[in-house]
């Protein structure tokens, strides 16, 4: 009975610690959980737990702060002297959009590809057999994203221009990532055969 009272109220503790944390959201949309410890012109220090180490976070950085208490404090401020700087609201959208990029844009060509040409690489001597992948994670970063693969998870936020823009940001460091993956695998995949077709047994075999 001591042990599910005790278990209990671990969970309760938790809980309220969990509810009671402050969230920083970042201009790329990710969330940062803990505790804001203070603030400066620059930075806001941030912490995980009590006691716990102090970081900062450059304001550059941070759409806004979520308290604890349920105040939010913006942190992003729209330059009006620049006309294509963003609002608070399109900032939102923008935010969303990577968000559902990182959810739903699964970018499996790119993958395969990548694991293609890191399988035809292994072929080659070492110092040779990084510059193919190292080519094509070039040609994917400069290659245009085409919107007709964007899914989202209400297909009307997809005529937005800002949640687009935002889509697109996200989904092209998504494809990066994949065709990253996937040119290691395979390269590492093509080493693997040819030590298997071919095992090495000195510079003379090579």
């Amino acid at each position: 009975m001591k042990k599910i009272a005790f278990l209990l109220l671990t969970i309760l503790l938790t809980t309220e610690f969990v509810a009671a944390q402050d969230k920083v959201e970042l201009l790329s949309g990710k969330v940062k959980k803990g505790i804001v410890d203070h603030e400066t012109a620059e930075y806001i220090y941030f912490k995980k737990k009590e006691g716990g180490l102090v970081t900062r976070i450059s304001k550059e950085r941070i759409f806004r702060v979520l308290k604890s208490s349920g105040d939010t404090m913006y942190v992003y401020r729209q330059d009006t002297l620049l006309e294509d700087d963003y609002s608070i609201a399109q900032i939102e959208k923008h935010i969303q959009g990577q968000n559902e990029a990182r959810k739903y844009y699964k970018p499996w060509k790119a993958a395969v590809g990548g694991f293609c040409v890191g399988g035809a690489s292994g072929v080659l001597p070492l110092f040779y057999a990084f510059m193919p992948p190292g080519v094509y994670m070039a040609l994917i970063g400069t290659w245009t994203i085409n919107e007709d693969n964007f899914i989202a998870s209400d297909e009307t936020l997809l005529s937005d221009e800002y949640f687009v823009n935002g889509y697109e940001l996200a989904a092209r460091g998504k494809k990066m990532r994949y065709a990253l993956v996937g040119s290691v695998t395979g390269l590492a995949t093509g080493m693997m055969i040819m030590y298997i077709v071919y095992p090495y047994r000195g510079p003379s075999t090579w």
